[in-house]
């Protein structure tokens, strides 16, 4: 029994092998995953579009004295 080298022959060839029974309860699982993910994404855009952030708490203020430009050749180099 050689196995392909190749990823879609190996797939092919791992699903022949693979007794009815068992495909069929992968292919159950599959669909649950699918009906779960499919619910979720429907779910996702109306409350994406309704989020706002607000980072007002978060941000600081910087000030800088000297020559910006100086300052970041030297970080560079």
């Amino acid at each position: 029994m050689q196995i392909p080298s190749d990823l879609r022959q190996r797939a092919l060839w791992l699903l022949d092998q693979m007794p009815t029974e068992v495909l069929q309860h992968v292919v159950s699982l599959l669909e649950v995953f699918w009906k779960e993910l499919g619910d979720k994404a429907d779910a996702s855009p109306d409350t994406n579009s309704e989020r706002s952030y607000d980072f007002s708490d978060l941000a600081g203020c910087l000030q800088w004295k000297g020559d910006a430009v100086k300052a970041q050749r030297s970080l560079r180099d």
